[in-house]
């Protein structure tokens, strides 16, 4: 911390009569921290995103996305919606098995679970899912609006269409979940 006169013995005789501080040792302290305060400015005032999250507010954000992405998309609003990008977040296993019908025509593919370990197990991060989506090379864009997918819109837990749809919103993008490839297919017609 910068001392002030309060942490300079008898601080009165270390100043002179215009206000400033004395050529002493507290002066070299003082343009010392000053310094040091400028440099740390310089090298973190870019990070200040990174910096100014707290813990406690992503995690109610990302509870408040889930809360609102675990019901599955509205069918106007789905239609309403100008060239969305499809994600089909299922595993390989159950792309092949069709669990939830085959996938749309066009839909990437982004695994949801990280290590194929499942949402259990390990949570996939909002920074994690936005790797997979470059390592994909999705487009990362304000522009359209994403719809995840996975086995089924409708269930007891969270699907990860509803994960997937969330972390996109803490994110700052346009999502929704679309529950599985069939419900958005007999919404959005056979052709996907």
């Amino acid at each position: 911390c910068i001392p002030n006169q309060s942490s300079i013995p008898k601080a009165y005789t270390e100043f002179n009569k215009d206000g400033t501080l004395k050529d002493s040792p507290y002066r070299s302290r003082v343009v010392d921290v000053v310094d040091e305060l400028f440099k740390y400015t310089l090298l973190l005032r870019d990070q200040q995103p990174y910096l100014l999250q707290r813990f406690s507010e992503r995690k109610s954000a990302e509870e408040k996305h889930l809360k609102e992405t675990t019901k599955v998309i509205d069918p106007e609003v789905l239609k309403s919606l100008k060239d969305p990008v499809f994600l089909d977040v299922r595993s390989t296993r159950e792309v092949e098995a069709d669990k939830g019908g085959k996938t749309l025509k066009g839909a990437v593919r982004v695994p949801l679970n990280v290590d194929r370990n499942p949402q259990n197990l390990h949570r996939t991060t909002a920074e994690e899912f936005r790797q997979k989506l470059l390592d994909l090379g999705v487009s990362l864009t304000k522009e359209r609006a994403f719809i995840t997918f996975c086995t089924s819109g409708k269930s007891a837990y969270i699907s990860r269409g509803a994960r997937a749809a969330a972390l996109l919103r803490v994110m700052g993008f346009e999502a929704y979940n679309g529950g599985c490839a069939n419900e958005l297919r007999s919404v959005l017609g056979a052709e996907f």
